[in-house]
């Protein structure tokens, strides 16, 4: 696949909602893996086109004694590629249990944060297919609804401490080997995380079941069956109410 190919989803993600990001900051989430790397690239690649601004932040959550020498690598690799670079700090005190779920709130706050101090409205996340697919797994062995069985969105909202965070997920068509591909052939040097691949956390495990293709791609088209069927469930609720039922001045 040739990197122009590697490339045209991101512009076809970027062309649908081209008006959305027109003259925006856009927040990056670049954790320094292959993933959010190339998320980095992809986005700055097409600011002039698109006509938006990128500010890196990489959150420092402090489990590790090597995660401030890579907090200082994903700085450089964003000021080889031109991008604003700000380093965050989870500075507070970390709890014994439920780890990953409470970093992942500190995370979401902290971010939303940095953006209210840089006036960025979206921030672009590098979630991609297999990430889709592992979150599919474990929400099915949860016995999940449909709303969860439709997995993550493009565009999203979370409530935080500083407010309502939007956001964007322009990678969900990317495998991730393809990401890997756009760093190497960008010399873009990423950090593996030891956790993505520690047993004791569910996402890892489930990761060890997705080595087959097939399993991929079939996981890949209930999602997105699970998702339309959501979707126009939605609309027929949303048609219903807006037809079928009055409201008096008290609201009931």
């Amino acid at each position: 696949m040739t990197d122009q190919n590697l490339k045209s989803n991101f512009e076809l993600f970027l062309n649908k909602y081209k008006e959305k990001f027109k003259g925006e900051n856009i927040a990056l989430a670049v954790s320094g893996g292959s993933d959010s790397i190339a998320l980095a690239y992809l986005a700055n690649n097409y600011k002039e086109k698109y006509n938006y601004n990128t500010i890196a932040f990489t959150l420092d959550h402090q489990l590790r004694k090597e995660s401030a020498e890579e907090v200082k690598h994903v700085k450089n690799i964003m000021n080889k590629i031109k991008i604003e670079h700000h380093s965050l700090i989870w500075s507070e005190e970390k709890p014994k249990t439920k780890i990953q779920e409470t970093a992942r709130i500190a995370r979401y706050n902290i971010l939303a944060k940095a953006c209210k101090i840089h006036n960025c409205k979206y921030v672009f996340l590098g979630h991609h297919a297999n990430d889709q697919v592992e979150t599919f797994i474990i929400r099915l062995n949860a016995k999940s609804g449909l709303e969860g069985l439709g997995c993550m969105k493009e565009i999203s909202r979370i409530l935080t401490n500083s407010g309502e965070l939007e956001l964007v997920r322009p990678l969900l068509s990317y495998k991730k080997d393809n990401l890997i591909k756009i760093c190497n052939r960008n010399n873009l040097k990423w950090i593996e995380d030891p956790s993505n691949i520690n047993l004791k956390y569910l996402r890892s495990k489930t990761r060890k079941l997705l080595v087959y293709n097939d399993m991929f791609d079939d996981f890949h088209k209930a999602i997105f069956l699970f998702k339309k069927l959501n979707s126009s469930i939605n609309s027929y609720i949303y048609n219903f109410v807006k037809n079928e039922i009055e409201f008096s001045e008290l609201g009931i």
